[in-house]
């Protein structure tokens, strides 16, 4: 075991930025809440001029090269004396990088949250990931998948990775009273991107429309690629409202207003709403083949099916608001303390 302190270098694709701060934010959590001497180097895919900050370097990378990036990291790594680089999300570009580490006796670390990882998409994958993705994890000492299922995906491409189960951080709604309304209708909420063949906010809108007009609301929070299209849908309904893109800040204030909150995604890593919701006291649908249904309560409902799901939306219409859970395992004390403790055994 290391007692000697750790320097740490962070490499991420997806971080906070001007163009946008939700970004990445639940990268930003994991590495904010660790307690270790870091630097982030970040290449997100938008168009802005680069960030250097005393322990961030952010680029705004959708025309860099991978020789750039590489000379980046190479230049970054220049600058103290790291012992540890953790990369947070692999893509092919960071497989120079990790060789490079590797030349220079770095350990590596690795988190992953890509939902192509789980074992029902893998076969999704492109020739070129599927390699790149291979050749990365040979050289991974340790890496932290974000749920059970995505574990499995990983070994599934490299049977002897050495992982290590770190959740995603999951921050507290703020205790605000709720406002009323005049309103008695029971609010259902999806939180997520709009993108109908993932997230499937068109299923959740059709069968919600078989709801008692006047008991029920449906409200979304998200941008994507299919705002337009739900726009349209929405517009025939009464009881359905669009609210855009929010941050993750600005979701979490608003979330104590709402009752219920719907995550029925054809597919998740994990599924951070959820428990948002649920440190939040409000009732939380999801689905037990989610990657985060293995830190579910008795008040994460599931729903494997439309009929189900109908069925557990309209059960709900006279369900008596849950308390809160803490979920303390999935704190940025318990998730920091987590990967410290590994960052010890390299």
């Amino acid at each position: 075991m290391s007692t000697a302190p750790h320097h740490v270098l962070h490499v991420a694709k997806w971080y906070p930025n001007p163009k946008d701060v939700q970004h990445g934010i639940f990268v930003k959590k994991q590495i904010d809440a660790l307690s270790v001497e870091q630097h982030t180097l970040a290449f997100v895919n938008e168009h802005f001029p680069p960030i250097h900050e005393p322990q961030l370097s952010l680029y705004g990378a959708q025309k860099m090269s991978w020789s750039v990036k590489l000379a980046a990291f190479i230049g970054t790594l220049s600058k103290a004396p790291y012992t540890i680089v953790h990369f947070h999300c692999f893509t092919p570009d960071l497989l120079p990088m990790a060789i490079y580490a590797r030349q220079k006796g770095l350990k590596i670390a690795y988190t992953e949250h890509f939902s192509g990882y789980l074992p029902e998409n893998l076969d999704r994958l492109s020739p070129i990931k599927n390699w790149t993705t291979r050749q990365f994890l040979k050289r991974v000492d340790i890496a932290f998948p974000i749920s059970p299922i995505l574990d499995s995906g990983l070994h599934t491409l490299y049977s002897s990775l050495p992982t290590q189960l770190v959740p995603n951080i999951v921050s507290d709604a703020p205790a605000v009273a709720r406002k009323n309304e005049g309103t008695t209708a029971v609010k259902f909420l999806m939180v997520a991107d709009i993108v109908f063949e993932i997230k499937r906010q068109d299923l959740v809108l059709k069968l919600f429309q078989n709801l008692p007009r006047m008991r029920a609301e449906l409200h979304f929070i998200g941008g994507g690629p299919d705002q337009e299209r739900l726009k349209d849908l929405a517009s025939r309904a009464p009881n359905v409202y669009l609210h855009g893109r929010k941050s993750n800040e600005e979701v979490l204030e608003m979330l104590p207003e709402f009752d219920v909150h719907i995550l029925y995604s054809a597919y998740e890593s994990f599924g951070i709403t959820t428990f948002e919701a649920r440190k939040a006291g409000l009732w939380a649908i999801t689905r037990a083949s989610f990657g985060g249904s293995h830190w579910a309560d008795e008040h994460c409902l599931m729903a494997e099916n439309d009929e189900h799901l109908l069925t557990t939306m309209n059960d709900l219409l006279h369900g008596k608001r849950p308390s809160a859970n803490s979920f303390h395992e999935l704190s940025a004390t318990e998730v920091g303390q987590q990967i410290n403790s590994c960052y010890n055994e390299l």
